[in-house]
């Protein structure tokens, strides 16, 4: 209820499912449970498992020797408080993890270069709202083949610009993708093209 007056309506979220985490944060383990979302509810075991071996890799690289019965019990508790966890076994609870930044990006996010003044383009004729430029950018940026591409703002509306293309033919055969996959006009732009001093 916290984050109710904290996000506006509309708000884009992504939902991860998580249920045991890990950190080394200044000089001590955390670890964090949750209990498993019943989709996922009979992997259980596997689930812990395999975030077993993740927090062995964590402890050996900082020569940290786990009491197991210390963090069966944290993931046998599942009840999402981070713990700070020490090689005699002791637990200790972080009774306000206080707020954090949101992160500018989140891990494993792609980030679409801009496209500069010596590359090929490709961009949607027409304009969307901002909305609609922002989600077809995205869709763009996640269907397989990845296509790099982002929102931009031009005379009164939004365009998508993909890019930036090595070659006249790459940025036309993307154009002709685009116009396939999502039956929308677009075309291949040249690299600007610079004016040539007087000569003197």
């Amino acid at each position: 209820a916290t984050l109710f007056a904290k996000v506006a309506v509309g708000t884009e979220v992504r939902i991860l499912h998580q249920p045991y985490l890990a950190a080394w944060f200044r000089n001590r383990l955390y670890i964090q449970a949750y209990a498993p979302l019943e989709k996922w509810a009979g992997g259980k075991a596997a689930l812990q498992n395999e975030f077993r071996n993740k927090l062995e890799t964590l402890a050996v690289s900082h020569r940290l020797k786990l009491q197991w019965p210390a963090v069966q019990a944290v993931l046998d508790r599942a009840d999402g408080l981070p713990v700070a966890i020490d090689d005699s076994g002791n637990v200790e609870a972080v009774a306000d993890a206080g707020w954090l930044e949101h992160p500018w990006k989140l891990r494993g996010t792609f980030i679409p270069a801009r496209v500069g003044e010596d590359d090929w383009s490709v961009r949607t004729e027409g304009a969307f709202d901002q909305d609609t430029a922002k989600k077809l950018a995205e869709m763009l940026n996640h269907q397989g083949p990845a296509i790099p591409s982002y929102p931009m703002y031009e005379d009164g509306g939004f365009l998508v610009i993909s890019g930036p293309f090595g070659s006249q033919a790459e940025a036309e055969k993307t154009a002709r993708k685009i116009e396939q996959d999502f039956e929308i006009i677009s075309v291949a732009v040249p690299p600007a093209i610079k004016s040539i001093p007087d000569a003197e």
